[in-house]
């Protein structure tokens, strides 16, 4: 939480709120991956929400998941 008071500018009860409902709904994965579902998702809102027109962006975009997928080979290894 101290991250998002500093990093979002957030006030400490609103990134306690946030994280609880985050965390309690298991919107972030426990092992820090992102799921393209879940970004599919976010990302149909952010459109909604701006009024974005053109075709629908792709979440394999935004996101590269090699580095995680390594990571986790090498920790599943030692």
């Amino acid at each position: 939480m101290d991250f998002l008071v500093k990093k979002m500018n957030l006030k400490p009860a609103y990134a306690r709120k946030g994280w609880e409902y985050y965390t309690e709904n298991r919107i972030w994965h426990p092992d820090g991956d992102v799921t393209l579902e879940g970004l599919k998702y976010n990302i149909r809102i952010y459109e909604e929400q701006t009024q974005s027109k053109g075709p629908p962006l792709s979440p394999s975009k935004y996101v590269d998941q090699s580095y995680l997928k390594e990571v986790s080979k090498q920790l599943a290894a030692k």
